[in-house]
């Protein structure tokens, strides 16, 4: 009960209560002292001398072992490389005196052959341990057997201090035996003294381990604990708190918490890792499986656009017409699908990027519903364009990404919109840091939407509602990628709706206003390239894809060679002169990439002719390493003939101006 009544005290009880009993056996040690005074001092002066030699080679040592004990808890406590040092030299100063003192008190004074001689045994035990312990310390060990060191110097330490106390209890009791012996009559006054001093002695030395041992000893394994959990250690063992009033109880109690805290924090970070991980593999395998499908879709889509856009140029009856418009209207909704998915894939990959360029925006609302306007006018709608007077003609944004907002915004109103008018205004509504703010509204007269069903509109794969997608169709990628275009450029897409009346799609930016660029003549090159017949090697390993190129190029003076694949190309490039290149990347053997390195690094006739892409790899970067592969165009598959047309053209006049300078520098070096 009295250890559980200790054990439930605070560190402030304790010492009170530790130093209320030592006062208690100090006053009676002193009572019994006053009474027997003058006999203790006429016995004492007839003491021989040699009990207080030992008591001071006693003394002596336990000075020493104490300043060792302090440089190797300063040592244990930093394990520094100094520390350690420091205790090693301090040990090698002592230890002979140390020794001499043990072998005095031995040999000299005890003169008992029936004492143990274990003091220096215990002595030697205990400076090896703390040697090993210094040296576990110095190569940084594992924990465990420096701990391990530890308990084993601490036991050499309380045996060898268990043993001078026991010397010293000896001496005592010999130098009481010489004393009983000249004094007799006095004998009991002088044991009730001793008595009397070695228990408040040994009380106040019990209490005082057993304050260390419960204040010093928790405190010094919380320690250890908070310094392992400080390092990372959550493996750390730590008991269960015996007693809310300890303070040490309660700082462990406090580093259990923070050691479970610390462990689900850990958890949680372990599954958030996980999770990442996951993620950019799913990412990673998303972006290889929409590149695989980007690139298996537009091969046979080149084919049949190709196709219709061969069959578009001839001259067909009505009926073939019709045909031809559907089937080009059926694979421009296909590309449109697939060119709507990857644009959500690199909106949210953080791929897709802003190329700002001065342009005129209203030419370009203009050049829309030139566009547009034959669709609206399809199903009975009216297309009105309205610029207001306040706003800019020439700006500085990305013209191709408003295209695209406004497309998608006036296919859906065309699309919804069953009788009446669709309405674009543009307008400027303020400056906001030197630039100005715009708004492009798209109104229509259609079907409107329910108010709590508008943000829905801009989810991906979602529309107002399932019948929507049933007699309508489309995918609901739409606004979700406008409005993430919106993000991009710094402005906004919002809408207002009301059911039955029709709905307003904004689109709010800012832009720099620009002033109009020089009007440039003619390119000479590009009139002399475009009224001579052009040599063009085509690097093509599809048979279909060749014939659709084929007959796209087939109005044209062209004269094409063919190559099945990359090496059948280099070996025609290095063997004749071809104005310029059309390149296809996946090809056998060798590819397009590698077929252009290995052109621009040779130093062939064809070295520095135009090569253009020409491939169905359509993924966000494919242009730019192809670029940095040593081509000069690109035209996606499934192939535009505008875009195609309009590339060669600009390759061959390059190929001219080069062919000229070549010309001009070898003239040079002939004179």
């Amino acid at each position: 009960m009295l250890v559980q009544w200790f054990n439930d005290r605070t560190i402030l009880e304790r010492i009170l209560a530790v130093n209320l009993a030592i006062i208690i056996l100090m006053s009676a040690l002193g009572l019994v002292t006053l009474n027997h005074f003058n006999q203790v001092i006429g016995i004492g002066q007839r003491i021989e001398d040699h009990p207080l030699v030992v008591s001071n080679a006693v003394l002596e040592i336990e000075v020493d072992v104490s300043d060792l004990n302090g440089y190797l808890k300063t040592a244990l406590t930093t394990r520094s490389l100094n520390a350690i040092t420091t205790y090693n030299n301090k040990i090698d100063q002592v230890s002979a005196g140390i020794l001499d003192n043990l072998l005095l008190i031995e040999d000299r004074f005890l003169g008992d052959p029936n004492l143990p001689r274990e003091a220096t045994v215990n002595f030697l035990d205990w400076k090896r341990h703390n040697a090993r312990m210094m040296k576990a310390l110095s190569s940084g060990s594992r924990k465990d057997i420096i701990e391990r060191s530890s308990r084993e110097s601490w036991l050499s330490r309380d045996l060898l201090s268990d043993y001078l106390t026991e010397i010293n209890i000896v001496a005592h009791k010999q130098a009481s035996g010489f004393i009983a012996g000249l004094q007799d009559q006095r004998r009991g006054a002088v044991a009730w003294t001793v008595l009397l001093i070695l228990a408040a002695a040994m009380l106040a030395t019990g209490l005082s381990v057993l304050v260390g041992h419960s204040v010093a000893d928790p405190i010094r394994f919380l320690q250890r604990v908070m310094s392992a959990l400080a390092k990372g250690d959550l493996d750390v063992y730590l008991p269960e708190a015996r007693s809310a009033r300890f303070e040490a109880c309660a700082i462990g109690t406090a580093a259990a918490a923070m050691k479970a805290n610390a462990q689900e924090k850990n958890r949680l970070i372990e599954r958030a890792e996980c999770a990442r991980i996951k993620a950019e593999k799913a990412n990673q395998a998303k972006s290889r499986f929409l590149a695989m499908m980007s690139h298996e879709l537009r091969t046979p889509m080149n084919a049949i656009l190709g196709s219709a856009q061969v069959l578009d140029a001839m001259q067909l009856e009505d009926e073939l017409r019709e045909h031809v418009d559907t089937l080009t209207t059926g694979g421009e909704t296909l590309m449109d699908i697939l060119n709507d998915v990857l644009d959500l894939s690199k909106i949210e990959s953080g791929k897709l990027t802003v190329e700002c360029t001065d342009f005129d925006i209203r030419a370009s609302l203009e050049q829309a519903k030139t566009l547009w306007a034959p669709r609206a006018g399809d199903k009975g709608l009216t297309l009105n364009i309205h610029i207001e007077d306040n706003a800019p003609q020439w700006i500085h944004s990305d013209t191709t990404r408003i295209r695209q907002i406004l497309f998608n915004l006036l296919s859906n109103a065309i699309k919804f919109t069953q009788d009446g008018q669709i309405d674009v205004v543009l307008r400027q509504i303020g400056l906001r840091d030197g630039e100005a703010q715009l708004e492009i509204a798209v109104k229509d007269t259609g079907l409107g939407i329910d108010a709590d069903k508008l943000e829905r509109l801009f989810n991906p794969f979602e529309q107002e509602d399932d019948s929507i997608t049933r007699r309508f169709g489309g995918t609901g990628l739409g606004l979700t990628i406008s409005r993430q275009l919106a993000t991009l450029l710094g402005g906004t897409l919002t809408v207002t709706s009301e059911k039955e009346k029709g709905s307003t799609f904004t689109l709010g930016f800012c832009a720099a206003e620009c002033v109009a660029p020089a009007i440039k003549e003619p390119s000479k090159a590009k009139t002399a390239a475009s009224a001579r017949k052009l040599s063009i090697l085509v690097a093509e390993d599809n048979a279909i894809n060749l014939k659709v190129l084929r007959a796209l190029l087939k109005p044209f003076p062209y004269d094409l060679v063919h190559a099945e694949n990359g090496a059948i190309a280099l070996e025609l490039l290095n063997s004749r002169v071809f104005d310029l290149v059309l390149m296809d990347i996946q090809m056998p053997i060798l590819d397009g990439i590698g077929a252009t390195q290995q052109l621009r690094a040779g130093n062939g006739p064809n070295k520095n002719a135009p090569v253009i892409a020409m491939t169905a790899n359509a993924m966000e970067g494919d242009r730019e390493s192809y670029i940095a592969a040593g081509m000069t165009g690109y035209v996606p598959k499934p192939i535009d003939a505008r875009q195609l047309f309009t590339s060669i053209a600009r390759a061959a006049a390059e190929g001219h101006r080069n062919n000229e300078a070549a010309a001009d520098s070898a003239t040079q070096k002939t004179a």
